[in-house]
């Protein structure tokens, strides 16, 4: 699946899915010249977090914007949602490979059970899923582990600047004394 079909859904689903990790994606603008971020910038990013677990939709999507313009700050989009891997309504029949619903007991064309029937929790999710401030997916208890983070780096520009400047004012300073 390419990276640009991956869906961003902001409320309910009408779809049953298997969730894969929380995903999380800041984007902040660059200098006070440059264009501020938008929710298409970020939505590409959660895009890019959610292929890498092999996702093809992030759920429950929130996001929070923060103005800059106060001492150093430049505004800032930060959006979190739940990457999901969508589960298809058909499986293949163990016998006889053939088509079959997943709601199905049995298959239409050999009469074999059904073993993927969709009615157990470990194939269907409802979209009740909330993820937490730390990541964590309370029905989901494989889901705990860190939110898959991303930001544009423009943090550590900023800090690795300031960095070479206090390094270079040191150096000023020791070698006049």
């Amino acid at each position: 699946m390419r990276v640009d079909q991956i869906e961003i859904h902001t409320g309910t689903v009408d779809f049953d899915y298997e969730p894969l990790r929380a995903v999380e994606a800041k984007r902040t603008q660059t200098t006070v010249f440059s264009t501020p971020p938008s929710i298409e910038d970020v939505n590409s990013m959660l895009r890019e977090l959610a292929s890498n677990v092999g996702a093809n939709a992030v759920l429950n999507v929130a996001y929070r914007k923060t103005n800059g313009y106060t001492g150093l700050g430049l505004p800032t989009i930060k959006a979190t949602g739940l990457a999901v891997r969508k589960v298809a309504d058909t499986v293949s029949c163990p016998s006889c490979a053939e088509t079959i619903k997943r709601a199905a007991k049995r298959c239409r064309f050999c009469g074999a059970e059904n073993t993927d029937r969709a009615d157990g929790p470990a194939t269907k999710y409802s979209t009740a899923h909330q993820v937490t401030t730390d990541g964590h997916c309370a029905a989901a208890p494989s889901m705990n582990y860190a939110p898959l983070r991303t930001d544009d780096g423009h943090s550590r520009i900023v800090w690795g600047i300031v960095a070479a400047v206090l390094i270079l004012g040191v150096i000023q300073i020791l070698s006049v004394l």
